[in-house]
């Protein structure tokens, strides 16, 4: 048979696809907290430049 086609490996795909979530980001327990605390330091800070920022910029008029 010259025209023989290799063989696909369909199930490693199919099992990486039936491991992922099917929505969303999986964050496992043990990191849950410090990814919050981050995201609420990130939040403060992005909060807290917009309040200085603006403050400077209203300064002026």
């Amino acid at each position: 048979m010259a025209y023989a086609r290799a063989k696909k490996h369909y199930r490693a795909v199919k099992k990486q696809i039936e491991m992922s979530p099917k929505k969303g980001i999986f964050i496992p327990k043990k990191k849950k907290s410090l990814v919050i605390g981050i995201s609420i330091a990130v939040v403060l800070v992005v909060f807290i430049k917009g309040v200085l920022c603006g403050y400077i910029l209203g300064r002026n008029d």
